[in-house]
């Protein structure tokens, strides 16, 4: 596992301004000098392209590794510079910080994309993205982490992979480290995925209208994290379309759900069970 400082540049001739960052107040023209001497990373990489002010980069930097992208004139070049960056060479658990301070703003715009990227597939770990605010108002600027942006992607995609197939892994995975009782919470959203995946019909919906909605709502005020309250409505939503008396009418919701979810076979399963359920009770057996 390394910690890797990745970084941009443009052509620019940049001021020297009085930055602060960890406690420190710092005077430089280019971020990614306090930040290397303050994180002492094992790999520096550089994003720029051919007319960037390389010149200032040799002066701040030692041992860099200097990667050139295209400025991103048309769709062609969007795309060669965002595989150049997504073919950097990590390993996993490599621990990435990265600065977008500087730089033609597509290339920041590209980098993040490619972040995600870097994160999902080659598993490095995002730890940090930094940016210098040297517009902001006071004398000394700030610089600030502004990782929630990969955050909020993160939430966004578990929302999207359980609004869609109704799988919490991700949410699981997410929540980790996040509150005290995490692994509580963990072991529910694991549960109530399984109990889906495996078409476990009855225990489903009792987890659905017995457990899940009240321990998410005490969830809520618990933990600061905005993205549970979307989850906590849809855990409410399933947890209604089960309220009715009859279990073949619950079960036909249940297999409406499936459907919903894209699993047809799983649907037709518990379609069948309905009308077990519909017989015996027209039958009253």
């Amino acid at each position: 596992m390394s910690k890797i400082l990745i970084g941009v540049i443009g052509k620019g001739k940049y001021e020297i301004v009085k930055y602060t960052f960890d406690d420190k107040i710092v005077e430089e023209n280019y971020v990614m000098k306090i930040l290397s001497d303050a994180i002492k990373p094992d790999r520096i990489i550089v994003i720029g392209t051919d007319s960037s002010n390389w010149s200032l980069v040799d002066q701040k930097l030692n041992n860099y590794e200097k990667l050139i992208v295209p400025i991103g004139s048309n769709q062609e070049e969007f795309w060669s510079m965002f595989e150049s960056i997504a073919s950097i060479d990590l390993s996993k658990d490599d621990e990435l910080y990265v600065d977008i301070t500087h730089g033609f703003r597509s290339i920041p715009l590209f980098l993040m994309s490619a972040l995600n990227f870097l994160s999902k597939v080659k598993a490095a770990r995002i730890k940090a993205i930094y940016y210098g605010a040297f517009e902001a108002p006071p004398d000394t600027k700030p610089i600030i982490d502004i990782y929630p942006v990969i955050e909020i992607n993160d939430w966004l995609e578990a929302f999207i992979i359980y609004n869609e197939y109704k799988d919490s892994s991700k949410f699981s995975r997410l929540l980790e480290g996040r509150l005290k009782n995490a692994s509580k919470y963990q072991k529910m959203l694991e549960t109530h995925s399984a109990l889906f995946g495996f078409t476990a019909m009855k225990q489903y919906i009792d987890y659905s209208i017995n457990n899940i909605p009240k321990e998410f709502d005490e969830l809520s005020s618990e933990a600061n994290l905005k993205a549970i309250e979307f989850l906590k409505k849809n855990f409410k939503d399933i947890s209604e379309r089960f309220s009715h008396e009859k279990n073949y009418e619950n079960y036909l919701e249940l297999a409406k759900l499936y459907f919903e979810s894209n699993r047809f076979h799983q649907a037709s399963v518990i379609l069948v069970q309905t009308f077990v359920e519909y017989v015996i009770y027209t039958l009253d057996m």
